[in-house]
């Protein structure tokens, strides 16, 4: 009796070891799997951010005029445009020439540069 019950007791303790594997290896691959997405994410974010270009020229405008505007608001829209809009400018402009005359500046060329 004590051999039958020891087999027995063995080969279900080997089974749920088995079966212990098998749930730990396959919560394992979903973490796997879940970080290769996450990373995939981050990947494809970082990328658009990096290569969208945005040019604020002439559809930008962040002091639009609306219905509720009062002399005072005008006034102060006058103001603080070209200081929002220069720099836009600015940096829009940069962004063409180097483009049109293909100027393209690395770091260890800029690092260089001002030491």
């Amino acid at each position: 009796m004590n051999e039958e019950f020891l087999k027995r007791y063995t080969q279900q303790r080997i089974l749920k070891q088995k079966q212990n594997k098998r749930s730990i290896k396959e919560e394992m691959t979903s973490i796997g799997r879940a970080r290769a997405v996450t990373s995939l994410q981050d990947q494809i974010y970082h990328y658009i951010l990096d290569e969208t270009h945005m040019d604020f020229r002439r559809k930008f405008n962040p002091l639009a005029a609306n219905r509720r505007d009062t002399p005072k608001r005008k006034k102060k829209r006058k103001q603080i445009s070209p200081a929002i809009s220069q720099p836009v400018k600015m940096d829009a402009d940069k962004r063409q020439i180097n483009q049109d005359n293909n100027l393209n500046v690395t770091n260890e060329e800029l690092r260089d540069y001002m030491k």
